[in-house]
């Protein structure tokens, strides 16, 4: 009672998803695998395990945004988050995102699927590449990749070599 208890089945494909992205894949790759492997993405596997029919009418498909909020979830290092959103009034079930200095954060309350180390490691590894790691043909990334952004729309630049008849330049 009061324990958070790992499903044998899922935590086994979240252990997948974090070894992939730990060894440097994107979560869009990730996504793409697991689709075509047929693994059920979370919205499926959960209708199954409430033996709902509904799961018929769904497509199973793996998105990358779905990944990447799993970065996002401490509950994967052991430790329990509370109070990360709150109701508006009691007359509507509209809620606001509550600052991350006033969440309540308990460490160590479950067993972990990832060591805490690993799990902030690759958090940092996503955040500081936009969400996702890229490999690039010539493996060669931009000093400042991540960093420009286009200054119409605000999207992040990415780095690209050219072939020229006097040599190679990159640009953005």
């Amino acid at each position: 009672k009061h324990l958070l208890i790992h499903d044998p089945v899922a935590s086994k494909v979240m252990f997948r998803i974090f070894t992939e992205l730990e060894q440097g894949y994107s979560a869009r790759y990730i996504a793409c695998q697991l689709t075509n492997e047929g693994v059920d993405s979370p919205r499926i596997y959960q209708l199954k395990q409430n033996n709902s029919s509904r799961w018929r009418e769904l497509k199973n498909e793996w998105n990358a945004n779905t990944i990447l909020q799993m970065l996002k979830n401490d509950a994967y290092c052991g430790d329990m988050v509370q109070g990360k959103r709150s109701v508006v009034s009691y007359k509507t079930k509209r809620r606001r995102c509550n600052d991350p200095e006033d969440w309540i954060c308990v460490k160590d309350t479950h067993e972990p699927i990832v060591s805490r180390e690993t799990f902030h490691r690759i958090r940092l590894k996503c955040a500081g590449r936009g969400g996702h790691s890229h490999q690039t043909k010539t493996a060669v990334v931009g000093l400042f990749s991540g960093m420009i952004r286009c200054a119409d729309c605000g999207g992040s630049m990415a780095y690209m070599r050219k072939q020229l008849k006097s040599g190679e330049i990159g640009t953005y």
